[in-house]
């Protein structure tokens, strides 16, 4: 565990200090990697995966202001969970982003683009694939980054959530939503029975 524990941080050390680099890059030199690297060293249980999580939302924000970048800092998430979280509160559309999801962990296979194209655009009315909606092949991946982030990969045009403990957020969060929907069930049923 110290082995691993010592090569995470070097990971971090280096990754602060491409993020570093790419402000300078930007002309921005300033003290915000040292705040980072100081906010990072207080988050305990940092793994691979919340690492390749981090980095690419504080990249977007490489050229924010001193302030701005702080407060971004000091709001990193301190876990996987956390991480998936930010990634789904940034979802262009939230509503269809679950819809994908869901559709991503209940199939039996890893879905091809144009397969989650089609089955995205499957509503109610629809009969026959001419009456969809698709939207063009080549912005569909474009498309299912902006309402997923970095909650699915794609790899040879076949669509895969990042890691198991993706899964698990999500089918947590599917079984808050059912435990949600049947406690209001519940109650509506008793104020029924009161009547």
């Amino acid at each position: 565990m110290e082995a691993i524990r010592v090569e995470i941080d070097l990971v971090v050390r280096e990754k602060i200090k491409q993020f570093h680099g790419l402000r300078l890059f930007r002309g921005i030199n300033d003290s915000a990697h040292e705040v980072l690297s100081e906010r990072l060293q207080t988050v305990e249980n940092r793994t691979y995966l919340w690492i390749a999580l981090i980095f690419p939302e504080l990249e977007k924000c490489a050229g924010f202001s001193e302030k701005k970048l702080l407060a971004v800092i000091q709001n990193l998430p301190k876990t996987v969970h956390d991480a998936y979280e930010g990634i789904l509160s940034r979802s262009t559309d939230l509503k269809r982003a679950r819809r994908l999801l869901s559709i991503v962990l209940g199939a039996r296979r890893p879905l091809t683009l144009d397969e989650m194209n089609i089955a995205l655009a499957i509503d109610d009315g629809s009969r026959s694939t001419d009456q969809l909606d698709l939207e063009p092949s080549s912005s569909f991946s474009t498309t299912l980054r902006d309402l997923c982030g970095l909650f699915v990969s794609i790899r040879d045009s076949k669509i895969y959530l990042i890691h198991q403990t993706a899964k698990d957020f999500l089918l947590r969060s599917e079984e808050k939503q059912w435990s949600t929907f049947l406690s209001l069930a519940l109650a509506q049923l008793a104020g029924i029975g009161n009547l």
